[in-house]
């Protein structure tokens, strides 16, 4: 199993800015998002956790017309 990474974070984010900040982080990396994590902070501020891990995927082939 590999270690984790650590969680990407967002702090002191007020409310109206969470939805920009969320599409932010998943355009950023893409299909390796596991959560997101909002938590609130103080008043209308919040704090953004975006944690991430590796995509387990296969090696392809070598070349294009080779059989597995």
């Amino acid at each position: 199993m590999m270690p984790r990474r650590p969680p990407t974070v967002y702090p002191d984010i007020p409310l109206f800015s969470i939805p920009r900040i969320i599409r932010d982080a998943i355009k950023s990396v893409g299909e390796e998002v596991e959560r997101i994590v909002v938590r609130k902070s103080n008043r209308h501020m919040y704090i953004i956790s975006v944690h991430t891990r590796s995509v387990k995927r296969e090696p392809g082939p070598t070349c294009p017309g080779a059989a597995p």
